[in-house]
């Protein structure tokens, strides 16, 4: 029971943990989200495609005319004027309204996918800056340890205790570590250039030094696969095919006869004449090419729909499948290589004279590259999961 009893507010306090970890860690993807130039381009885009849309659907400008004839010869002058106006066939407005109201609901759909795409692109970037700093970390404990056995054994070899061959094995691992440390505080300024290019660079995103990455537990695959079915990316597809419909109706009715009503006022003869004029347009040859060519981007929008879902079924199934197996590896490794400093054992036995210089150097290699094959276990698990986790977004 004594045991329950400190078990128990042990885990409240993970739990408070990770939900802090993780409303930080979401603040941030918030921020580059907000001020990501890509974004906010795609939205003016698809405004303006849907403002061409609304400007085809109104009344085109009216036209007027004036004719003046001079008389060569005796007589008065004759001149006439005119307004008229081109109307489409009827039915025409109607099917554009519906393309247009079908459009700004694909759009809407397809500014959501974007945005839950950006979410994921932030956040994987910003686990990788997280994974670097730890990698970081881990190999600034290690060239230290190195420098420091390195400046041992250069005085035990001035005093005749240490031979030049263990000086110069030291002197290589101490170099080694020194460039592969170097490599990883390079990879990490990449990662943050990327992160604050994602908002045009013009807000700079400061990553806090105690931010974990967020470890997400499974659910069910099958729950994953269910949030596919409702989730903006199909839907997008999905409004993006009744937009495609529509605008394959649109197209086979504006091959339809358009009109032209006008009125006529003229002047001859010291009379004046009062009329009207009517006029239609045969759409013979023009627009053939356009009805075939909506009728095509609906047929391929609906195998875009099946591909997509296929696609984004098999990915699930895949990503799933990872994470599952490397949530259980980070079990496993955990235990061995979370809070116990085995650096520290190792030196005290080399102090001790319990292992000799290789086989210090060779167990220290071996702890390190353990270390840091549980932080890339996490890393791709935490990436795997807020994939995942997406579908779920709306």
């Amino acid at each position: 029971m004594k045991k329950l009893k400190y078990i128990i507010p042990t885990l409240g306090l993970c739990a408070i943990a990770l939900s802090a970890t993780g409303a930080e860690f979401e603040t941030l993807v918030d921020k580059v989200v907000a001020n990501s130039p890509t974004l906010q381009a795609d939205r003016l885009r698809m405004e303006s495609e849907l403002e061409a849309l609304k400007d085809e659907n109104t009344l085109s400008n009216p036209e007027v005319e004036f004719e003046r004839l001079w008389r060569s010869g005796e007589g008065e002058n004759r001149w006439s004027a005119g307004i008229s106006q081109e109307i489409d066939w009827p039915g025409t407005y109607g099917a554009r309204r519906k393309a247009i109201s079908a459009l700004a609901r694909a759009q809407d759909a397809e500014t959501s996918a974007a945005e839950i795409n950006e979410r994921v692109r932030a956040s994987q970037t910003i686990i990788g800056i997280i994974a670097a700093r730890k990698e970081i970390a881990i190999l600034e404990e290690i060239h230290t340890s190195m420098q420091q056995l390195e400046a041992k054994l250069l005085t035990a070899w001035n005093h005749g205790e240490a031979t030049i061959l263990d000086v110069n094995k030291v002197k290589i691992e101490t170099i080694r570590s020194a460039s592969r440390l170097e490599t990883a505080r390079t990879q990490l300024r990449s990662l943050e250039g990327e992160l604050n290019a994602m908002t045009g660079g013009d807000v700079v995103i400061t990553i806090p030094a105690d931010l974990d990455m967020p470890v997400t537990p499974l659910k069910s695959e099958n729950a994953y696969l269910e949030a596919m079915e409702s989730s903006p990316m199909l839907a997008a597809l999905n409004l993006a095919l009744e937009a495609s419909e529509c605008q394959t109706t649109l197209a086979k009715t504006s091959r339809l006869p358009g009109f032209s009503i006008g009125y006529n006022h003229a002047y001859e003869d010291g009379a004046h004449f009062n009329g009207f004029s009517i006029g239609m347009t045969l759409p013979v040859w023009s627009r053939k090419h356009n009805t075939k060519s909506a009728a095509d981007n609906a047929l391929a929008a609906r195998f875009d729909v099946i591909a997509r879902r296929t696609q984004l079924a098999s990915q699930i199934h895949t990503d799933y499948s990872s994470a599952e197996s490397l949530y259980s590896q980070m079990g496993q490794y955990g235990p061995l290589v979370e809070g116990v400093n085995n650096l520290t054992l190792l030196r005290k036995a080399f102090d001790g004279g319990e292992l000799n210089l290789l086989n210090y150097l060779q167990e220290v290699n071996y702890f390190l590259e353990a270390r840091l094959d549980y932080l890339s276990l996490t890393k791709e698990y935490a990436m795997l999961a807020t994939s995942l986790t997406a579908l779920f977004q709306r």
